[in-house]
């Protein structure tokens, strides 16, 4: 059977055209002995930047790549909130995103040269930050809408964490 995903919005937002929201909060969700820091992150987009439950948002961390002064390359995040957002107003959305570092046996510490640079961008954020967005991507992963009361078995990779949410 047939189903018309032409109603699903797919990149309104480009890379020379993005989107900008503002950051809400951001709250580490695991606890203190966990190995590594997964952060929830809210983000206002007012309404502006419509997406379905299984989409995904492109991020451009901000300042500039070390080797030519270009921008950072766009870095896809599976979209953690369903369309209504984290407060039911369709205004927000929210990323779960574990900071990626890398633990240096020489130095006995995370080497700095070596962590990601969009997670850490989106972990250090604060309330009112910006966010340059892209997107939203992807209609794969859609549910049909016909019957909400179909089950679903749902298998996800250890890629992230976006879909366990």
């Amino acid at each position: 059977r047939y189903w018309d995903q032409s109603s699903v919005p797919v990149n309104v937002y480009k890379n020379k055209a993005p989107f900008t929201g503002k950051v809400v909060s951001t709250k580490r969700i695991v606890g203190p002995k966990a190995t590594g820091e997964t952060c929830h992150i809210i983000i206002d987009h007012n309404g502006d930047f419509p997406y379905w439950e299984g989409q995904s948002w492109g991020v451009i961390p901000s300042g500039v790549r070390e080797k030519d002064g270009k921008p950072h390359s766009v870095r896809l995040y599976s979209i953690a909130s369903s369309r209504y957002g984290d407060d039911m107003s369709g205004k927000t959305g929210s990323l779960c995103v574990r900071r990626a570092t890398y633990w240096c046996p020489e130095l006995k510490a995370d080497d700095p040269a070596k962590k990601g640079i969009c997670s850490n961008f989106l972990c250090d954020t604060n309330p009112g930050d910006e966010v340059m967005m892209t997107g939203p991507a992807g209609k794969v992963m859609l549910m049909p809408e016909e019957d909400p009361s179909t089950d679903y078995i749902m298998v996800a990779t250890g890629t992230g964490i976006a879909p366990y949410r």
